[in-house]
């Protein structure tokens, strides 16, 4: 079963599993977030889980961490069976940003209203030249997709009451569901400026873990609002992006400079 958990320093948060949990799970979201909805909007959005799904499939791959994990298999009772086996299993891990990893489980629950809406589902997959057994695969795994997603986000929430408190987690969870629609029109994070996560990370990483703790529930709370902060940046970048006849998503904040390093 898929795991979440915060980073020692609270830079992020480490996802670990089999390697069949991190398949489905990124098999899953790719689905629920993919096939059509990024035609028809802009797709900052999609991108930045596409970010996430890049570090499982790498995680998948054998590019990040690997963990020998204690599987209960003790020598007595392998001795009961009378099988031998390791008693350990191999787990794959990778660590997430917090800012990107959250807004990942924000954002998805859009694309979510849209996958189990009947409705929306079909107009989602009526894409022409779309192969036949796509859409019989997506089909078959809409729900245990759907289901996966919910995981994913549930995990993120608790990771996030673990490091915040439980005050924060309540005020916030609750917060990130208003104004939610289940028209395919009205979903909350089109068209959202993710230039501004790239403003609130360059500010996060460069805080000690003690001040990491108070500013990722403001972090997390700017993200929800859309503050005035979010709408000041959000016209910047639009009018930039006018200026010199480029989309939205290939302007960058100018401050971008990520450490070599991550001390997660």
């Amino acid at each position: 079963m898929i795991k979440i958990v915060n980073t020692k320093n609270l830079t992020g948060v480490t996802i670990t599993g089999t390697n069949e949990d991190i398949a489905e799970l990124y098999e899953s979201i790719g689905r629920v977030a993919g096939s059509g909805l990024e035609l028809e909007h802009d797709n900052a959005v999609l991108l930045r889980i596409q970010g996430v799904l890049y570090d499982l499939r790498h995680c998948l791959m054998g590019d990040r961490e690997i963990e020998f994990v204690d599987n209960g298999y003790t020598s007595e009772l392998q001795k009961y069976h009378g099988k031998i086996h390791s008693d350990v299993n191999v787990e794959f891990s990778v660590s997430i940003i917090w800012h990107e990893a959250m807004f990942a489980a924000l954002a998805l629950d859009d694309f979510v209203i849209v996958h189990e809406d009947d409705k929306a589902y079909k107009k989602k997959m009526d894409i022409p030249g779309l192969p036949e057994q796509v859409v019989e695969n997506f089909d078959k795994c809409r729900y245990r997709d759907i289901a996966m997603v919910r995981l994913y986000q549930e995990l993120m929430w608790e990771a996030f009451r673990d490091a915040c408190g439980l005050a924060a987690y309540k005020r916030l969870r609750k917060k990130s569901k208003e104004g939610q629609s289940r028209y395919y029109k009205s979903m909350q994070y089109v068209g959202f400026i993710t230039q501004y996560l790239t403003m609130l990370e360059m500010k996060y990483i460069d805080c000690d873990r003690e001040k990491r703790i108070k500013l990722l529930a403001t972090h997390v709370g700017k993200i929800i609002r859309q503050s005035n902060d979010y709408m000041k940046l959000s016209r910047e970048v639009i009018e930039a992006a006018r200026e010199y006849g480029v989309s939205v998503t290939d302007i960058r904040y100018s401050d971008e400079e990520w450490p070599e390093d991550l001390e997660w």
